[in-house]
């Protein structure tokens, strides 16, 4: 367990929380009354341990990250420090004002109209009518619902509910703030706004726990993360580290990329973190992209038996710097000679989006044949991708594309950080070029008249 320098605001000790599922419950008395006279067995509800044996403390003004798959235990852990869940035992200490930030329109009323809502919410985190009103202006302000805040919340989107949720959220001064991958929802433009409210939060001392898929958004906000897998804490330490020893496990297991038979995990370079500044993620709604097993296929006769992307100072690495040289290595393994092979990369966004791809073919870039253990490189002099993790598929086949020898889709991970004005724009790439002005002779008059 990773060590605090501060008082705690947080102080988890050996908490448990087991929830008993009961699949053949009847639904009702007549269905009880049915299985008793057919002779139907009552089973026994069965235990699910969603934490187990977990112990961790945060630091007054520290702001951790959880990570790991659904069903985990991130999302219990923040409830449990909510005070929504007690724990089946252990105990949970939290110091000062909770402010939480959970599953979509909790503790919203539908029927209600924004402006009642936020109200409510700021009773129930034990706010005073008088405090909310003077923060009124601010919370739809900064929620951008001022033509809404008169509609009951049953009508708005789900874009809208996070807006309200977030502002009213943050505004009641939180001492400890608890937030759980709701911003997923959010726009880019209000992301980016409620990132620089918690980075304003952090400067205030604010202790933050913030549950997301996201892992860029983890290690860009926070100094730690603690990974859980099956209910247990596995990991607890630097966000880099942390993130690290996570996306190897995910590759251990098939879900970032299958090995090639024979191949053990250690056979695989081990990505890398950086120190991420960049304050606007990549939206991270269809991040269980990451989550699902990656296809492959192809003969295997000539197969990529590792994947790396390189730095400029040729470091091995899956976390690379926004405009950067880097470059992209593939290492082969073929059994038989393979006469005119092609070798070809893409990436695309976690939601599946295509963002670039090419091959040795369609460059001209013609690979003699091959045999036995080799590798190719792909400089690539600048890269404008947008901070952000993206997938990254490889490909080796035929120049024809008539034989697919090893076609690894959506296998590896990786993550491009970099402040984003050395992006130079907007969107998720930048294409390089160059403006130019040319003064029209006689100003705006024969500007007009050229229109004419």
């Amino acid at each position: 367990m990773a060590m605090t320098t501060h008082q705690p605001s947080i102080c988890v000790d050996n908490v448990s929380k087991v929830f008993l599922l009961d699949p053949a419950r009847p639904s009702s008395f007549q269905g009880m009354f049915l299985d008793i006279l057919h002779g139907r067995r009552q089973q026994r509800p069965q235990p699910l341990d969603a934490l187990r044996d977990v112990s961790f403390t945060v630091a007054q003004g520290e702001t951790i990250g959880l990570i790991g798959q659904n069903g985990s235990g991130k999302s219990t852990c923040l409830k449990l420090l909510a005070r929504i869940l007690d724990p089946t035992s252990g105990t949970v200490t939290v110091t000062g004002r909770v402010s939480a930030l959970l599953e979509l329109g909790t503790g919203f009323q539908p029927e209600l109209t924004g402006r009642e809502n936020i109200y409510l919410y700021g009773s129930v985190l034990g706010v005073t009518r008088r405090e909310l009103s003077a923060r009124f202006d601010d919370i739809i302000g900064f929620a951008e619902l001022e033509r809404f805040v008169d509609v009951p919340v049953k009508f708005y989107s789900s874009g809208m509910y996070v807006r309200l949720g977030f502002a009213t959220a943050i505004s009641v001064q939180p001492d400890v703030l608890l937030i759980d991958e709701v911003l997923a929802v959010g726009d880019q433009a209000f992301q980016a706004k409620c990132l620089q409210r918690i980075i304003d939060l952090q400067a205030e001392g604010v202790t933050i726990v913030l549950v997301s898929h996201d892992l860029h958004t983890i290690e860009t906000l926070c100094s730690r993360a603690i990974w859980f897998d099956r209910g247990r804490l596995v990991s607890d330490g630097s966000a880099k580290d942390t993130i690290s020893l996570y996306m190897q496990e995910l590759y251990g297991r098939g879900l970032l990329h299958t090995l090639p038979e024979g191949e053990s995990l250690d056979a695989q370079q081990p990505m890398s973190g950086a120190d991420l500044t960049s304050t606007l993620p990549t939206a991270p709604a269809a991040n269980a992209a990451v989550d699902r097993p990656p296809t492959r296929r192809g003969s295997q006769v000539a197969r990529l038996v590792n994947v790396t992307f390189h730095d400029a100072e040729g470091a091995s690495t899956m976390c690379l710097e926004t405009r950067c040289r880097c470059s992209l290595e593939l290492c082969y393994e073929a059994d038989e000679p393979i006469p005119e092979p092609a070798f070809g990369y893409a990436v695309r966004t976690l939601d599946g989006l295509l963002l670039t791809g090419t091959n040795t073919a369609l460059c001209g870039a013609g690979i003699g044949p091959l045999a036995g253990r080799g590798r190719i490189t792909f400089m690539m002099p600048d890269l404008n991708l947008a901070p952000g993790t993206y997938l990254l598929s490889v490909a080796l086949h035929s120049a024809d594309e008539q034989q697919a020898y090893d076609y690894q889709d959506d296998a590896y991970a990786f993550t491009v950080w970099g402040e984003r004005a050395t992006a130079k724009g907007e969107g998720l790439m930048f294409i390089p070029g160059e403006w130019t002005h040319e003064p029209l002779i006689g100003g705006a008059d024969a500007h007009q008249e050229a229109v004419r």
